[in-house]
């Protein structure tokens, strides 16, 4: 691997963001495979008490724009994908949905789509009925943020744990499609959503799983779930489900 980039600053996460364990092992290491914006060896850990696996160190939040560069494959979703596969795309996001909200004891009336992108999921949303002013999607990079708004769509440049915008128990449903893995508190982002949440609300989350055959398959550094250095969190079915009832 060629890589011209430097070393970048890193912060250390020793302890368990699901049980609090600070008992581990290392199970995988790697480089940034994928855009090669740095030179480090990353570690994920394992840990002992509930399998949770840990980026650690992760990167110092002042790199953030240097992991994530422009290019990054989903700041430009429709440049980078051709016509056809949209199409594909945009037909299985429908019967997505339709599983989604088979599971929902009644049709939302609001939803919030965190990472949001330019917001392909909330023009889904509203086609499906629900009012535009209802209908809110947060999002860090700057260019999609734009383009949703230039649409008329309801999309703010923040975190979730940061949205003040959204009144305390307004939401009826919230999805977040590989989001999860990239923060650095999890159970944080998680508890901060509750509280935006209606009683019965539905919360969708899509994120890679460590107990999947290819993850086992490719365990030790080459796995596409490890996405090093972006995805500091990797949760099975176990500790996922723990930590949501934990916040």
């Amino acid at each position: 691997m060629t890589n011209t980039h430097t070393f970048i600053q890193t912060h250390s996460e020793p302890t368990c963001s699901v049980c609090g364990s600070q008992e581990r092992n290392k199970i995988a290491e790697g480089q940034d495979f994928e855009y090669e914006t740095c030179q480090n060896i990353w570690q994920m850990w394992e840990c002992q008490q509930c399998s949770h696996i840990q980026l650690d160190p992760r990167p110092a939040d002042s790199t953030l724009s240097q992991i994530y560069p422009k290019t990054y494959y989903s700041y430009n979703f429709e440049k980078n994908v051709n016509r056809f596969a949209l199409a594909c795309k945009a037909y299985l996001d429908k019967g997505k949905f339709n599983r989604i909200l088979s599971h929902c004891r009644l049709m939302p009336k609001s939803y919030l789509d965190i990472g949001c992108g330019d917001g392909r999921y909330l023009a889904q949303m509203i086609k499906r009925g629900l009012s535009q002013n209802l209908v809110h999607g947060l999002e860090l990079d700057e260019n999609a943020v734009k383009r949703a708004q230039s649409v008329g769509l309801q999309v703010q440049q923040c975190r979730i744990e940061d949205a003040q915008h959204l009144p305390d128990n307004g939401l009826d449903m919230a999805t977040m499609f590989h989001v999860i893995e990239h923060v650095a508190n999890p159970a944080f982002v998680i508890s901060q959503l509750a509280k935006k949440m209606t009683n019965g609300a539905t919360l969708v989350i899509e994120t890679p799983n460590a107990d999947s055959f290819d993850a086992k398959l490719f365990k030790t550094r080459y796995w596409g779930g490890y996405h090093f250095p972006r995805h500091w969190h990797i949760f099975t079915p176990q500790s996922l489900s723990r930590i949501l009832e934990q916040n």
